[in-house]
């Protein structure tokens, strides 16, 4: 079973050896390869501490599988970022899928909030070719930054997604 869970510093450390797979960190594209420990330390310790973040462990039957963090929360406009991580080995079979449905439904049913975006880069595409045609929450593709994120010297695009609450119930509805 799922669960989202409070992150403490057992995901701390956890995140820490996330951030040295480098095929997790690649797929991510969006770590700074150059964090140190302690640097990546102060980066999660920065996302728990802000007003506007709230960053959950994913817990698979008690044990850490990833993290997922809703970022740049705005109550005025009433939207937020999603951003997920799920452990290499534990990719592929569900998990990212499940922990995505329980913070969707934490941001429009706890928080109230009416949007939810989400980027992955470019050469995420297993994610971006789900997203654009599975569509398993509604989410739309709204649009390319284009060279946004410079990973190994090779600038890459992220690919924006967003999800309207009224489109969210209306497939839950279904």
């Amino acid at each position: 079973m799922i669960e989202l869970v409070d992150f403490n510093d057992e995901y701390i450390e956890k995140s820490v050896e996330w951030h040295r797979d480098e095929i997790l960190r690649d797929r991510i594209g969006l770590w700074n390869d150059s964090y140190t420990d302690e640097e990546l330390r102060n980066v999660v310790l920065e996302w728990i501490n802000k007003k506007n973040s709230k960053l959950f462990g994913i817990s698979k039957e008690g044990k850490p599988i990833g993290y997922i963090l809703l970022k740049d929360i705005d109550t005025k406009n009433s939207y937020a970022t999603i951003h997920i991580t799920i452990t290499s080995e534990e990719q592929n079979k569900g998990y990212g899928y499940k922990a995505t449905q329980k913070i969707i439904d934490y941001a429009f049913d706890t928080l109230g909030l009416n949007k939810l975006c989400a980027y992955f880069v470019e050469d995420n595409r297993d994610i971006i070719e789900m997203m654009r045609n599975d569509e398993p929450f509604g989410f739309v593709e709204e649009g390319t930054l284009r060279e946004s994120i410079n990973k190994k010297g090779r600038f890459r695009d992220l690919i924006y997604f967003g999800l309207l609450k009224k489109d969210y119930i209306y497939i839950k509805e279904k």
